[in-house]
């Protein structure tokens, strides 16, 4: 009698044969899975990205916002402008703005003569050390903010 044709050849036969397409579809479902996991991180990185490019974006627009980053001559000379001096009481006029008796800038004392811009802001300097400034820059060194004028008119007066 042959051993080839008995059931137990037949159960193993099907055995392996489960065994085989249960495998392959096991395998297959792994494969899947790691391909759709990996499109999946793909997916995420390029939205990654555009939001990382809309930032840029935006850090570049506000940047350059409040471009030009200087004052033009006409802006700087339409700058209000006093001259130090004696007031009416003979007292000297630095006395007046207590904030404001030193330049910023150099850290000299006002003295009767010098010739002072004072900002939008309050803040003042003397005109030979603030000048250069907003050749480079638009805005206070003190208070950052911005120095342009929108109706300036140049004052010299005494004060």
């Amino acid at each position: 009698m042959s051993g080839d044709d008995g059931p137990s050849s037949k159960l193993m036969f099907g055995l392996f044969f489960g065994m085989t397409v249960f495998v392959i579809i096991v395998c297959s479902t792994f494969s899947y899975m790691c391909m759709k996991r990996r499109a999946m991180r793909i997916r995420e990185r390029a939205d990654l990205e555009r939001q990382i490019q809309a930032l840029r974006q935006r850090r570049e627009q506000l940047l350059t916002k409040d471009q030009p980053c200087r004052l033009e001559e006409e802006a700087i000379e339409s700058l209000p402008r006093r001259t130090v001096g004696k007031d009416s009481t003979g007292s000297n006029a630095d006395e007046k703005f207590e904030s404001a008796i030193t330049c910023g800038v150099c850290l000299d004392d006002y003295k009767a003569g010098d010739v002072v811009i004072q900002l939008q802001c309050t803040h003042q300097f003397h005109d030979h050390c603030i000048v250069p400034w907003f050749r480079t820059a638009d805005k206070c060194p003190f208070c950052n903010r911005c120095a342009r004028l929108s109706n300036a008119s140049t004052t010299d007066t005494k004060v």
